[in-house]
């Protein structure tokens, strides 16, 4: 489905774009970037479509990753970014996350 790939993708760049701002910005001065950051990708809208064309266990699935990354971009601006230890805690919770999403499509899809 070609909603699924638009999801990974805006996930991906909206996960990669909250990281720039977290290398670039100081902690404490990052509110306004972090919130462009989370939705230039168009995310929340796609995420739209799919709750209306995928079955409920990729619609949770999806939901749980987008929660976590949300979690992450309300942390952000308080988030040391030198702190690399929490950056891969909270990168992996995502990442087992989004691999489950991805598991879930591609039986949808029948690979």
């Amino acid at each position: 489905m070609r909603v699924y790939g638009e999801f990974l993708t805006a996930l991906e760049e909206a996960a990669q774009a909250l990281l720039k701002v977290l290398r670039a910005l100081p902690p404490g001065e990052r509110g306004e970037a972090v919130q462009e950051a989370f939705t230039a990708h168009g995310l929340g809208a796609v995420r739209q479509r799919l709750h209306v064309v995928a079955p409920a266990d990729v619609v949770l699935a999806a939901d749980a990753v987008f929660r976590e990354l949300s979690r992450s971009r309300d942390m952000a601006d308080g988030f040391d970014a030198l702190d690399m230890a929490a950056l891969d805690e909270a990168k992996d919770r995502a990442g087992d996350l989004r691999d489950r999403l991805q598991q879930l499509m591609s039986e949808d899809i029948g690979r």
